[in-house]
């Protein structure tokens, strides 16, 4: 019998990484021609775990993307940007920084080159999933999914706000709009409330918080929300519907 041959698996991988080496090294390539010497160092350095030199070439990719008119701006040079947040990621989630991590991943999706856009996106998945191992309980994810159905996140992007929550058993005590078009609104005035108009608020429990740059708060179903920013910020919400899920084999 002749020697022994890798797995077809094992050697997929293995020349995807080839291809990916080669890719990463002709970007290097490309920075040089266009004069980023300094980054390419810096680069080389990160690659070998140089958490500093990695956020120098972030740095140096950043200014390059705002040294004019974006249409201006060498594609290079974007993708240049994106290798230098993977870098920073998973120099950052090997230190057990996953919030940083993520947060430079984020910049490199928003910011980065086409190049090594699948390359964030897995690490994305790999860092977050990581993050998600540590605090859920087995049996937790599986079972927040089956009650997921129209549920709302709100994700904090920049900024802060207070938010104030009203379970749905309080709606009659919130004064909804007649209107069918604004019947999911109420009348009452949180900041300047008119308890004399409105004397079923003042006794109300409720739930309230600070959302934080970078945190999602679940909101459930026909809970009532105040919102109030407590700096410049922006959020987005996310609304979930019912989503059929493969069984195990399938």
């Amino acid at each position: 019998m002749g020697g022994e041959s890798g797995s077809p698996a094992t050697e997929a991988a293995k020349t995807a990484a080839e291809v990916d080496e080669e890719r990463r090294a002709a970007l290097l390539r490309r920075i040089t021609e266009e004069g980023g010497f300094a980054f390419v160092s810096s680069a080389e350095k990160a690659a070998g775990g140089d958490l500093r030199e990695a956020e120098a070439a972030r740095e140096m990719a950043w200014e390059q993307l705002h040294l004019g008119p974006w249409h201006e701006v060498v594609p290079a040079w974007r993708d240049a940007y994106a290798m230098a947040c993977l870098h920073v990621a998973e120099l950052r989630a090997g230190a057990g920084d996953r919030r940083e991590a993520l947060q430079a991943l984020d910049m490199g999706l928003i910011m980065g080159g086409s190049l090594l856009r699948r390359d964030l996106d897995e690490a994305v998945h790999r860092i977050a999933a990581c993050a998600e191992d540590e605090v859920v309980a087995d049996g937790c994810a599986d079972k927040w999914r089956e009650g997921i159905s129209n549920n709302r996140d709100l994700a904090e992007v920049i900024g802060r706000k207070y938010i104030r929550l009203y379970p749905a058993s309080a709606s009659g005590s919130l004064y909804p709009h007649t209107e069918s078009m604004l019947s999911n609104s109420s009348q009452v005035d949180l900041d300047n409330i008119d308890f004399t108009e409105f004397p079923e608020v003042e006794n109300l429990d409720f739930l309230d918080c600070v959302l934080e740059e970078g945190e999602m708060l679940y909101i459930p179903p026909k809970w009532w929300h105040y919102v109030r920013s407590l700096s410049t910020s922006f959020s987005v919400s996310f609304w979930w519907s019912a989503t059929a899920y493969p069984s195990e084999g399938a």
